[in-house]
């Protein structure tokens, strides 16, 4: 089983307690339903808690115990500093609690491993971009800029380290980071990372076989892996899946259209035309006719709202459209 991050222990731990809204967990749902590894993981964890629950109602003695040595272990180590140290026992008590039941259950070394990184760690913020919101600006502690696209979590800390500023990334984002020869940035994505010391790019997994996908802006921007490394230049987008890596001058002018809402076409198929729209505004347009999807357009959009786009294709075109749910229909008047 790969090796699961304290983030993951810290939400497992909050769904089975019930403490999850119904958003937090349609996408903890959706992250437990993506791979076995995932299911093992969990399966094994609720396993135990069942295990604790009912350990809790008869041995509630021997648990205080746990957690008084607990306790006793962490100020042994300097893990709870004074001056924090009512805070700090308040916040962490049911995540201490449980990993005392833990001792209980399998011994010292592997619960208090677990709850320690999750201590150390307590300054990491999720950012998961849902609902009604179709992107999110976050501004992070060294001025640099991030904005994400939707369906994309990002994980940022409060503060960044005094040698390196490292950050992760699901889906898609855009990234303008603030120039540190000194500090060098990194985004964190599938099992690759993105090295730079300043610069515009934009990241995207939302792919296949969990391809990586770079495109820069300005500056230059190092995409690599422990087998793979390759350097990507302004205009050009660097991919890296399973292990290989290539790179390409970027054709495509609104690959950037998620963040700017500006297209440009030029006598570009509306099959192709649609793709970029239902990108965009995170729709479904279709057609009804094939035929349809041949048809030319020469136009630019500027920051319009879907309605307007559609209208304009359905003006220039002769076309009409109904909306069947979320899906737009486009169709021929004759």
């Amino acid at each position: 089983m790969k090796t699961i991050d304290n983030k993951t222990w810290e939400l497992t731990s909050k769904y089975l307690s019930g403490e999850m809204t119904e958003d937090e967990k349609q996408d903890f749902n959706k992250w437990l339903n993506s791979n076995e590894d995932n299911k093992s993981f969990f399966n094994q964890a609720k396993s135990d808690w069942d295990k604790m629950e009912n350990y809790k109602k008869y041995n509630n003695k021997n648990v205080d115990i746990a957690w008084d040595k607990l306790l006793n272990k962490f100020e042994e180590n300097n893990l709870l500093h004074s001056e924090k140290k009512v805070k700090s026992i308040s916040y962490f008590r049911p995540v201490l609690q449980y990993a005392a039941i833990i001792i209980l259950l399998i011994g010292f070394s592997w619960g208090s491993y677990k709850t320690i990184n999750y201590m150390n760690n307590r300054n990491i913020n999720t950012i998961a971009v849902s609902g009604n919101i179709d992107s999110k600006q976050i501004i992070l502690a060294d001025g640099s800029k991030v904005f994400l696209n939707k369906g994309a979590i990002f994980k940022y800390p409060d503060k960044f380290d005094k040698d390196i500023r490292k950050v992760s990334l699901q889906g898609e984002a855009f990234f303008e980071i603030k120039p540190n020869p000194d500090k060098a940035f990194i985004v964190s994505v599938n099992n690759a990372e993105i090295k730079v010391l300043g610069t515009s790019f934009n990241v995207n997994t939302n792919n296949s076989d969990n391809k990586v996908e770079v495109f820069v802006e300005t500056g230059k921007v190092s995409l690599y892996n422990k087998k793979n490394n390759i350097v990507i230049f302004p205009g050009h987008i660097g991919t890296l899946s399973k292990n290989k890596v290539s790179k390409k001058v970027n054709d495509n002018e609104n690959y950037l259209s998620w963040k700017t809402k500006c297209m440009i076409f030029r006598e570009e198929q509306l099959n192709s035309v649609v793709k970029t729209l239902n990108k965009v505004y995170h729709t479904e347009i279709i057609f009804a006719d094939t035929n349809i999807e041949k048809l030319k357009l020469t136009s630019t959009f500027n920051k319009l709202p879907l309605e307007s786009v559609v209208e304009v294709l359905c003006t220039t075109f002769d076309l009409t459209y109904e909306k069947n749910n979320d899906v737009i229909i486009l169709k021929d008047k004759k």
